[in-house]
């Protein structure tokens, strides 16, 4: 089916969750050819073109993107990551903000964390991950959330609220049964341990929990 527009879309996301950028864009290229006005091939086709560099490319696709699908959150979403990872902070914060108006609910929030992050304003992350906190559903996702605003004490060289806010995300993941992030928390707190040892120690603890973390099986 050569001329299947999805069927090249399917192949080409594959490719790009496997590094393979450059395959990807020939595909979704071909999907875009096919469909012009496809928005997840669109959407996929930007990010690929990112991924291998080309990001004025990748804008272009974005605002295509945009222009389909006016009234939509991702494609705000999306373009902020794309104009983060060009380093065009300040432009990525005003599409991610676009997004969180459309639908605070969306996911943005962690968007506009990240992007503060990298640029050197922990204070302003941190306020920006407990927003993405208030607004996420999910339990998984807010310790994900919790802990990269406990990492953000390290940037800072302040070890003290690092170790009380990343052994805080380690208890609370305990007790919401989520072993895979107290192995992250523990993980966290070895990296940055100057001590050798009490560093094994830590990731020892960390080992065990990951251990406890069993995938379910896929029905």
């Amino acid at each position: 089916y050569p001329r299947d527009q999805r069927l090249q879309f399917l192949a080409g996301r594959w490719l790009v969750e496997r590094e393979r950028y450059s395959q990807a864009v020939v595909l979704l290229e071909k999907a875009v050819s096919l469909a012009p006005n496809y928005p997840a091939a669109i959407n996929e086709l930007g990010y690929a073109y990112a991924f291998t560099g080309e990001f004025q490319k990748g804008f272009a696709q974005m605002e295509h993107y945009i222009a389909l699908e006016p009234d939509q959150p991702n494609p705000h979403d999306s373009y902020g990551e794309l104009l983060r990872m060009a380093g065009k902070f300040d432009e990525a914060l005003v599409q991610y903000r676009l997004s969180i108006r459309m639908d605070p609910n969306f996911g943005s929030e962690l968007g506009v964390a990240d992007t503060y992050a990298l640029m050197g304003n922990q204070a302003a992350a941190r306020e920006e991950y407990e927003r993405a906190i208030v607004f996420s559903l999910d339990e998984s996702d807010k310790i994900q959330y919790q802990l990269q605003s406990a990492v953000t004490w390290i940037r800072e060289n302040n070890p003290k609220e690092a170790n009380r806010a990343v052994k805080a995300v380690a208890k609370h993941a305990h007790s919401a049964g989520l072993p895979a992030w107290e192995s992250e928390a523990y993980l966290a707190l070895a990296l940055y341990e100057p001590d050798s040892k009490s560093a094994m120690k830590l990731l020892g603890q960390a080992e065990a929990h990951m251990l406890e973390f069993k995938p379910q099986p896929l029905d």
